[in-house]
């Protein structure tokens, strides 16, 4: 990759709207963080493949459904992998046990909103959960 080219990633906010909208973060140990789920496009991947890639060879959930790619008016650029991410709407359950990647991360979380927004880490994982509540209409 040339100095200066900006990858291509998508970040997936996988919820389960239970009653009440719960959430998935994990906790990413070499940044000692609770972040979003998010990841690398592979050259020639779509979009939706690249989504369903990434939950499940990071969070390991095997049931869930992508919905849609959320436009949250503006390019989130992830200051770590240099990457501009589209952000993809993914519900799944939140009963179906979570089995997460240990090369990346040592926990995850599935909670409210509240919650969400005092554990990330990372101030462009906050703007993208933010549109993502406005896109959910979930005050």
């Amino acid at each position: 990759m040339a100095e200066g080219t900006i990858k291509k990633g998508v970040s997936a906010i996988v919820y389960d709207h239970n009653g009440s909208y719960y959430f998935l973060i994990m906790h990413n140990f070499a940044h000692q963080g609770w972040e979003l789920l998010k990841g690398d496009l592979k050259e020639g991947e779509q979009e939706e493949i690249a989504v369903a890639r990434v939950i499940f060879d990071k969070a390991g959930v095997p049931k869930f459904n992508v919905l849609r790619k959320v436009d949250i008016g503006k390019a989130f650029l992830d200051p770590d992998t240099k990457s501009g991410l589209s952000v993809h709407l993914v519900e799944a359950s939140m009963n179906i046990p979570v089995n997460i990647n240990k090369d990346l991360y040592d926990s995850y979380l599935w909670t409210t909103k509240d919650s969400v927004r005092t554990k990330l880490k990372f101030d462009n994982d906050k703007e993208v959960f933010e549109a993502v509540l406005k896109e959910l209409k979930v005050k």
